[in-house]
């Protein structure tokens, strides 16, 4: 067990600043605690997570007063472990992503806005629906209303009342008129149908897309960070205690730390 951060700092005005950029990186590291990120580099996370809890329990005014320079190197090596690991979910998270975010959204925007077209459309003709006869006229309807009747007919026809004609003949349009816009309908649903399953597809890749992009992002700053930590370690922490060079390296076995809910400094 080494000395803690805290007390290397009193050594200098060196040190002293040193320390206050570590503090500095530790609490924007902190910051991603929430996200994806810190998941992947779950260790090392857990262990500024515990310090902090540390120094909360004990009313010090700085994370640093509860880690010593051999956690701080620790931790350093447990991020550099896991930094091909973010790579690599970076590359996963790109596969079959062949539009731009921009594109994709403009996409699901359209095919939403068409859904909702149609939909206000069902309604509307359902609305009509409900105002026509759902009873299929009957036979006699049928003949009075024929609009191509034969000879024999039309001479049938002669001796009808004009009105009742004319009745049997809006009967059959109105049911006429009922089955079309019936019909209509069940087209629209299942244009609708469709629709949503293109939209459910777009909404997951714009999903999955803007999770890539901010994991980028917590990247950068992970690694702006780690890059803090380690210039200043440098400055704060004997040169024989320096952290592994280990950027590219990945450990003989996978330890499974993001299962771990027990560290050990």
């Amino acid at each position: 067990m080494g000395e803690t951060l805290h007390r290397l700092t009193r050594r200098d005005e060196g040190a002293k600043e040193a320390g206050k950029k570590i503090e500095s990186a530790i609490n924007e590291i902190l910051a991603l605690e929430k996200e994806f990120i810190s998941l992947i580099c779950y260790k090392a996370f857990e262990q500024l997570k515990k310090a902090r809890n540390i120094a909360e329990d004990n009313d010090y005014l700085y994370i640093i007063e509860a880690l010593t320079d051999d956690n701080l190197i620790d931790i350093i090596d447990n991020f550099k472990i896991k930094l091909p690991k973010i790579d690599k979910a970076l590359i996963n998270m790109g596969k079959g992503v062949k539009e731009e975010l921009e594109d994709m959204v403009s996409e699901f925007n359209r095919l939403k806005k068409q859904w909702q077209t149609n939909t206000k459309t069902i309604t509307e003709l359902n609305e009509q629906i409900e105002t026509l006869p759902a009873k299929e006229p009957g036979g006699w309807a049928r003949f009075l209303a024929d609009k191509q009747p034969g000879l024999v007919k039309r001479f049938f026809l002669r001796f009808v009342h004009k009105e009742s004609i004319n009745e049997a003949k809006r009967e059959c349009t109105n049911y006429e008129t009922r089955k079309t816009l019936e019909h209509d309908v069940c087209k629209l649903q299942s244009a609708n149908e469709e629709l949503k399953e293109q939209s459910n597809v777009y909404e997951k890749q714009i999903e999955n897309e803007k999770a890539r992009k901010q994991l980028i992002e917590h990247q950068k700053i992970l690694l702006e960070k780690i890059e803090q930590l380690e210039k200043n370690a440098a400055v704060l922490i004997p040169k024989t205690k320096e952290p592994k060079n280990v950027v590219q390296a990945t450990p003989p076995r996978d330890e499974d730390d993001e299962l771990q809910f027990t560290m050990e400094w």
